[in-house]
């Protein structure tokens, strides 16, 4: 820095003086200017590491949320189809013993029908022609609802 001389006539230049000032001022700007920067940009990058962190955090928990959601959902998915299975069977073979008794007795009544119709109970069992059309009719559409 320069040093400020008094003019000749013992005056001080108040020009040279506001222009050290100014000078001065400046320089202390740019280099507040500077620090300030570096210290924003490290509060900045702190403040990231944390908010990334936080958010690295938060996304392990939700997967590990989603995780068991997914499994949950699978093992309730299995034990609805090993149910169902067990309902589907379980319907089935009530369904075959139905049929199986039906089929039963459609043979009975096959084997009346043909007792009947050999001679042995004919006119004489009580049974007329339009009731044993009618047995004929109804054994019919059961045969057709099984086939």
């Amino acid at each position: 820095m320069s040093e400020i001389k008094p003019s000749a006539g013992g005056n001080i230049d108040t020009n040279a003086i506001l222009m050290k000032i100014n000078m001065l001022s400046e320089e202390i700007k740019i280099k507040s200017d500077k620090t300030d920067i570096e210290k924003l940009r490290l509060e900045m990058r702190k403040y990231t590491d944390q908010e990334c962190k936080q958010v690295e955090k938060m996304m392990e928990e939700k997967f590990k949320s989603l995780k068991d959601l997914f499994d949950n959902l699978k093992m309730e998915l299995a034990r609805l189809r090993a149910e169902f299975e067990g309902h589907k069977n379980k319907d089935f073979v009530l369904l075959e013993q139905r049929v199986t008794a039906l089929e039963k007795r459609i043979t009975q009544l096959l084997q009346q029908i043909a007792s009947m119709g050999s001679g042995h109970n004919n006119v004489s069992s009580g049974i007329d022609a339009g009731a044993l059309a009618e047995i004929e009719r109804r054994l019919s559409d059961l045969e057709d609802k099984f086939n």
